[in-house]
């Protein structure tokens, strides 16, 4: 819970964090084509109508959603589908979560997926439940995909995942 709670923070911290820059130099952030950046995500979305005051909103509402509704327990979930849920068109969602986040909409669902995942395979009282249960209940479609999801997110499988776990549960009680 803890580290689901913490990449939220860093999730709002880091998209507010352009924001307030420019509130304490005295002005606002200038619009998206003043600024000059030389990165794909810039180019591709050069001219776009997002403004970035609709934006903040949209990644407000995502981030809302994704925490309070869990669409990506779904393992089907597909972009146009949450861009619906949420009365976004598709383009601006994708366009926010690759701008405002840094991320893929694959990367973005399946980084809260691990997250839950993480907590339930370090839950005692889920013991009894099979990792590739864990990966279903977390969103993931099949064990195979999950162990490599979880691998990219966390530098480990998640059986060394549940052991690293158990030793730093037993160096804090000596």
């Amino acid at each position: 819970m803890l580290g689901f709670a913490a990449f939220i923070y860093s999730v709002g911290h880091y998209t507010l964090r352009k924001e307030l820059v420019f509130e304490q130099i005295g002005t606002t952030a200038p619009p998206p084509d003043a600024i000059e950046d030389t990165t794909e995500s810039a180019a591709k979305y050069k001219s776009s109508a997002l403004t970035p005051d609709i934006a903040a909103q949209y990644i407000g509402r995502v981030l809302n959603h994704m925490e309070s509704k869990r669409p990506y327990l779904n393992p089907d979930l597909r972009l146009s589908e949450l861009a619906e849920e949420l009365n976004i068109p598709k383009h601006q969602l994708s366009q926010v979560i690759n701008q405002k986040l840094e991320l893929n909409f694959f990367d973005f669902v399946n980084q809260y997926r691990v997250e839950l995942a993480k907590q339930q395979l370090t839950d005692d009282r889920l013991a009894h439940v099979t990792i590739q249960g864990i990966a279903m209940e977390s969103g993931f479609s099949n064990k195979a995909s999950f162990n490599r999801i979880f691998k990219k997110f966390t530098d480990l499988t998640p059986s060394a995942y549940i052991k690293q776990h158990k030793m730093r549960e037993m160096s804090n009680t000596l």
